[in-house]
């Protein structure tokens, strides 16, 4: 009788070692599920982040190249400036020439 109550009190020791035990199973994967949520959230808020930059780059992006278009329009209208100016420059260089020559022509002729 001794003995059956000595197992009986031995089984109910290990229902209660086994009811601690899941107990801290249980906190250690509720302490667990807590510090994953708490990763989500510092993720998903590095991703709300990182999408504000991305979008803040294409911004930029497009600002640039519209900067980038306009000088390069400016550029050539610049480039095609000098040329025209060169041709005039050129030109009325030829017809001072062409004058000096015909006041030396007629200059002989006296």
């Amino acid at each position: 009788d001794n003995e059956s109550e000595a197992d009986g009190a031995e089984v109910e020791i290990q229902d209660e070692e086994e009811e601690k035990d899941e107990v801290r199973e249980e906190k250690r994967h509720l302490s667990s599920q807590v510090e994953l949520n708490t990763e989500v959230q510092e993720l998903d808020s590095l991703i709300v982040e990182k999408e504000a930059l991305i979008d803040q780059l294409i911004k930029q992006s497009k600002v640039f190249n519209n900067m980038r278009e306009k000088y390069e329009m400016r550029l050539q209208q610049l480039r095609e400036a000098v040329e025209h100016a060169t041709e005039e420059k050129e030109k009325t260089q030829k017809e001072m020439q062409m004058l000096a020559i015909h006041e030396e022509g007629s200059g002989k002729q006296r």
